[in-house]
């Protein structure tokens, strides 16, 4: 086995290499024999330097490098160059090149160039001839190479002295090479000038004289001077020229004016001529006033306006203007607006000019003013609106300020209330101009929850129309007016007595009703006689006794007549309970409030007391007739024709049935121009109501379901139908009954009866309800079980003195006697004019003992109460007698004597 070892390893210069031999027995011994090589090298032979002669340093370029081997004859690599300085233009230049073997021994190797300059070659010498001394410039230099090719920078030149018109001039310029040899080059110019120069004369041209009757006809003035003067050679030439001037007339005048220009070697170029023709053509200068502004004058229909105008010529002098055809003259009166004057004037050459100036008249200025009379009304009353334009008013044939005024009330706009014009002519008064509108307050649109004459604060406003252009009208400030609410006037209608539906039940429901007025349908007119609509008032029904409300706010949403929007009606169903065995009746004195809309009213006089109690023992009977004579409904009765009835209504025993008949006969004439019979019929009796508290006028309101029927021929009835509602009032003032008085109406299902429209027949219809009449014949009886008191049985007499505490109103003559009385007291009362009468007693608290007499009455007639006390002792009672919206009090002692 062999192996080798080279050191290093691996092994590229010196050093050593070993060769190692194995020898093996047959028992596997081992032995070995080694032969080591040492290597040393050996320095290298170099080749001999070398070197040439160049012309040029850029011909000594790298040169051509040996082939130089190590001892072991290996290729070794030069080194980069080391290359001298290359010399500025002659000398030598090296390059230096180092070997070195792998054992790092180095040897250069040098090349050496010798650089030696030769003479360069110069281009031919050059020239050219020339106008003028001024074309001769510098020359275009030839390029001039050295031996190398090297470009020479030629010197400054030499100039040679320039002629003055012909001759010659040369440029000399040396070319020299970096080894000092120089060469020179001369360029020769020929001069000779034999050009005439040139020039543009001024055009002809029409001068004007100017204000001072001046003008400048100089070539340097207004005439012009010539333009593009040139030449060849020469500069700074200036042309000549020479005038022949021609008179025309005083002011014109001809010019004609010869130019010519020489150069400075004699050359002379063609004369020009140019023509200047002189003019006047500046027109007279007028003067006038700048903008006249006046004021329209309405008794002028325009204003008188004075001026002046003069005029002058510039070479002229004064001259005299006159005025254009169609303006105005001095002195003379301008219409509205802008008037244009214009003036002529004309020079002794002919020259004419105008002049304008303006004459502007303004409208004539006005104030505009809106007053509210009176400024704090109740709605529906009548206010007076009116704008005064001070100064509108003309006092010539002309226009007035304005025609009309348009009046608005927060935002309505209102309306003359006899021609419905809502916009109201001016009226001249004086100088002033006059709009007036009379008008109430009243919306022209039914909006009842919240109208625009709502009582509170308003906006009044005008609007002036048709403004004529000769007035400055400016549109009045607004005003405020206050709307307050409307005075309302209560007539209660509704029930008054109501029994419950049997004796063993315990309340009951009472229709509370009340006409509303408007104050102009009522016997107060002559203090309001602007009607409103009464759909605007809210009512409230309230319990004066425990003050609280009994109903909310009630809308009155329906007219009594639908013709007439004065008188409205409200109603709400009113449950009264509470009632018992021991306590069987309830009485409720209901206020009637209005309030919360347009319409107020808030009086104790319009109190009532409401009763309530149970049936024992009552009924109604009677017969007879009536004579209506203000009969109406769909199916009113003619006038002056009798309404026969009869009737017989009571509660059972028991007092939980009504039982018994009524009956009605009333007659009417068809457009068959016959005279029809009707018959009404009770058929389900619904509710009776008796008030037996005054013995001697004993009053009943009875509620029945009826029939209608046609019985002309009474072998043929026809019926009408069913289901109407008779409403029946009636008082029994005791025997024989001549004094008893009964009403009826007849309405559909349950429609309100109070409201006219619904009426199917109205026996009475007056102060806008039903009203009852006095029997011409047949008696009333109504009885109750029910009194305000149980009468006394006691022996005991008692007495009373009647004393006046505040002064009686003269008008009412109320008389009280007897005092001192025993057992009835009376009450004798009249008033001048119809009006509501009601007589109230009270005890020492103000709780109410009864109303005695409670109706409207007619002027002039007199009336009595009477009063029959039922078991009181000693004690002070008060009574109230209200009538056209006073109230006189009075007291009465009572002495219970034994």
């Amino acid at each position: 086995m062999v192996s080798t070892v080279d050191n290093p390893n691996p092994l590229t210069c010196e050093g050593t290499r070993t060769y190692t031999y194995s020898y093996t027995d047959a028992a596997s011994n081992v032995s070995y024999w080694v032969y080591t090589y040492t290597i040393e090298r050996q320095d290298f032979t170099m080749p001999e330097n070398a070197g040439s002669t160049v012309a040029c340093v850029a011909l000594a370029v790298a040169p051509t490098v040996p082939e130089v081997k190590d001892n072991c004859g290996n290729i070794l690599n030069a080194s980069v160059p080391v290359i001298s300085e290359a010399p500025a233009c002659e000398g030598t230049m090296t390059y230096t090149y180092t070997f070195t073997d792998c054992e790092g021994t180095s040897h250069d190797w040098v090349y050496t160039y010798t650089i030696e300059r030769q003479d360069f070659t110069m281009p031919e010498n050059a020239g050219s001839t020339v106008a003028c001394v001024a074309l001769a410039v510098a020359p275009t230099v030839p390029q001039v190479k050295d031996n190398c090719g090297n470009i020479l920078n030629a010197s400054v030149p030499v100039i040679s002295e320039a002629p003055a018109c012909e001759g010659t001039m040369t440029y000399t310029y040396t070319f020299t090479d970096c080894e000092g040899t120089s060469h020179d080059w001369v360029y020769t110019y020929t001069v000779k000038d034999n050009t005439a120069p040139t020039f543009t004369a001024p055009a002809d041209i029409t001068l004007y004289k100017d204000a001072t009757c001046s003008v400048n006809d100089t070539p340097t003035g207004d005439a012009g001077d010539v333009t593009n003067e040139a030449d060849n050679c020469s500069t700074g030439l200036n042309a000549t020229y020479s005038d022949v001037k021609v008179d025309n007339c005083e002011g014109t005048y001809t010019i004609t004016r010869t130019w010519s220009l020489v150069d400075k070697c004699g050359n002379a170029a063609p004369e020009q001529v140019q023509i200047i023709t002189v003019l006047d053509n500046t027109p007279p200068a007028i003067t006038v006033p700048t903008t006249i502004t006046v004021i329209y004058d309405p008794a002028e229909c325009g204003k008188t306006v004075t001026y002046s105008v003069t005029a002058n010529d510039n070479c002229s002098g004064a001259v005299t203007p006159t005025l254009k055809s169609g303006s105005l003259a001095s002195g003379s009166v301008f219409p509205l607006g802008k008037t244009t004057v214009t003036w002529e004037a004309v020079d002794a050459c002919g020259n004419t000019s105008e002049k304008s100036f303006d004459v502007v008249v303004n409208p004539a200025p006005t104030t505009s003013v809106l007053t509210v009379t009176p400024g704090s009304l109740q709605y529906s009353d009548r206010v007076t609106l009116k704008v005064v334009i001070e100064g509108g008013a003309s006092r010539c044939d002309g226009p007035q300020a304005a025609a009309s005024a348009t009046f608005t009330i927060n935002g309505q706009v209102m309306k003359d209330p006899g021609t419905n014009i809502t916009n109201i002519p001016f009226v001249a008064v004086g100088n002033n101009l006059e709009a007036t509108l009379t008008t109430p307050l009243l919306d022209y649109t039914a909006n009842y929850a919240n109208g625009v004459m709502k009582p509170g604060n308003k906006t009044v406003s005008a609007v002036i129309n048709g403004i004529a252009d000769e007035f400055a009208v400016s549109q009045p400030a607004s005003q405020s007016l206050t709307a307050t609410q409307e005075d309302a006037r209560i007539d209660y209608t509704g029930d008054v007595m109501r029994a419950t539906a049997t004796a063993t039940t315990y309340s009951a429901t009472v229709t509370l009703r009340a006409n509303i007025f408007d104050l102009s349908a009522t016997s107060e007119a002559a203090s309001d006689i602007f009607p409103g609509d009464i759909r605007n008032a809210k009512v409230k029904f309230v319990n004066r006794d425990a003050n609280t409300d009994i109903s909310g706010w009630l809308p009155v949403s329906s007219l009594v007549n639908s013709a007439d929007s004065r008188i409205g009606t409200v109603s709400f169903d009113y449950l009264v309970s509470g009632l018992s065995s021991s306590t069987p009746y309830k009485f409720i004195t209901v206020g009637i409030v209005v309030d919360n809309g347009y319409y107020i009213r808030n009086r104790s006089e319009d109190d009532v007391v409401i009763t309530v109690y149970t049936p024992v023992g009552d009924f109604i009977t009677g017969g007879g007739y009536i004579v209506p004579t203000r009969s109406v409904g769909s199916m009113a009765s003619d006038p002056g024709k009798k309404v026969n009835f009869g009737f017989n209504v009571k509660f059972n025993k028991k007092g939980n049935n009504l039982q018994g008949n009524m009956n009605i006969i009333f007659r009417r004439t068809e457009a068959d121009n016959t005279v029809h019979v009707y018959q009404i019929k009770a058929n389900a009796m619904q509710s009776l109501g008796v008030n037996a508290s005054n013995p001697s006028s004993q009053t009943a309101e009875y509620v029945s379901k009826t029939n209608i029927t046609d019985i002309t021929n009474p072998l043929a009835p026809v019926s009408l139908g069913g289901n109407k509602y008779l409403y029946v009032k009636m008082t029994d003032n005791g025997e024989p009954g001549l004094n008893d008085l009964i009403s009826f109406a007849l309405v559909d299902g349950t429609a309100d009866p109070t409201v006219m429209s619904n009426l199917i027949f109205s026996s009475n219809w007056e102060n806008s309800k039903t009203e009852k009449l006095f029997l011409a014949g047949g008696n009333l009886v109504v009885h109750s079980g029910f009194n305000l008191g149980a009468t006394s049985n006691s022996t005991a007499k008692k007495s009373a003195v009647i004393e006046i505490i505040e002064p009686v109103a003269s008008e009412s003559g109320l008389k009280v006697w007897p005092n001192p009385f025993s057992e009835r007291l009376y009450f004798e009362f009249s008033h001048a004019t119809a009006t509501q009468a009601r007589l109230e007693l009270f005890d020492a608290t103000g709780a109410k003992l009864a109303t005695l007499f409670d109706q409207r009455i007619e002027g002039g007639q007199v009336y009595r109460a009477e009063y029959l006390p039922q078991a009181i002792t000693s004690r002070m009672v008060f009574y109230r007698l209200t009538m056209g919206g006073q109230s006189q009090v009075g007291k009465l002692i009572y002495q219970q004597v034994k």
